[in-house]
């Protein structure tokens, strides 16, 4: 039985939605996390008829517990938020900021008592690689590791390249798919992966 996490669940309904509906029989636990509250709200509201074992954290992922500012362009796309004020050329319009709850990743997963994840879904606007760097894939024997790179790799070529060779380093091996990394570790399943 697998371990899923997806940061920066948005609303759901997208593909980590297709995965789970894909692999309901083979999951024992999904765990979603949307700083936004209005938007975690709505990502309850969309799972509450699932079976599985979903539960849904709204915070933001940092490299400390606390809290932090969040960005994001009101009555608008919120689907385009950040820990980074800056991470956009829409936020050049200028965008609204809300104090949000902040966990390390391994505070969020005691806090859901998760030893092992699976896979790993990451979409969190340009800050992505900043929180995959603090990840022990060892400790959480990770799988398979998905992530919007393109604003991470613009910010930091170095850190983007280092995070690639991390994952070597675990043994994963590379699928690019758009402004998606898909990551999976040699001699574990092959997941489909319904990014467009």
């Amino acid at each position: 039985m697998i371990n899923i996490i997806q940061l920066g669940s948005n609303t759901g309904l997208d593909h980590v939605t297709d995965f789970i509906n894909q692999y309901k029989d083979e999951i024992s636990k999904v765990l979603l996390v949307e700083p936004l509250p209005q938007l975690a709200k709505e990502l309850r509201d969309n799972y509450k008829d699932y079976t599985t074992d979903i539960s849904v954290h709204s915070c933001a992922v940092s490299d400390k517990n606390g809290t932090a500012d969040f960005y994001y362009l009101p009555d608008t796309n919120l689907r385009l938020s950040s820990l980074l004020p800056n991470v956009h050329s829409d936020f050049m319009r200028g965008t609204s900021k809300i104090a949000v709850p902040t966990l390390t990743f391994d505070s969020l997963c005691a806090k859901h008592n998760l030893t092992k994840v699976d896979v790993l879904f990451v979409d969190i606007e340009g800050y992505d690689e900043d929180v995959i760097s603090t990840i022990d894939f060892a400790k959480y024997n990770i799988g398979t590791l998905v992530w919007e790179f393109s604003h991470a790799m613009r910010r930091n070529p170095q850190q983007h390249q280092a995070i690639k060779e991390k994952c070597m380093d675990w043994g994963m091996i590379q699928q690019n798919r758009g402004a998606n990394i898909i990551m999976t570790k040699i001699g574990t399943k092959q997941y489909n992966i319904t990014l467009q």
